[in-house]
């Protein structure tokens, strides 16, 4: 897989959990993952841009946490309503 390909994959990630963190600006870690995702995207962005290198297991290594994240904030969120529910 070329650079190209695996950055394009990466970016498309990165809006996919820009767009998951959008939802759960209830939580703070999830704004604070929202921004992180966001300077992420400008960052690949550019680099794609420019046909910089950039280095693709730390951009994976952190869309993987991001999205781990995510899902533990979005579970929180499930229990709580849950909670309420009852």
């Amino acid at each position: 897989m070329t650079e190209a390909t695996t950055l394009q994959q990466h970016l498309e990630k990165a809006y996919m959990l820009f767009g998951k963190a959008q939802k759960l600006t209830a939580d703070s870690a999830a704004r604070r993952i929202l921004h992180e995702i966001n300077e992420l995207i400008s960052a690949m962005e550019e680099f794609q841009l420019y046909g910089l290198d950039y280095d693709e297991a730390e951009v994976g290594t952190k869309l993987c946490y991001y999205e781990k994240q995510l899902q533990l904030i979005e579970e929180k969120f499930q229990v709580l309503f849950n909670e309420e529910s009852s």
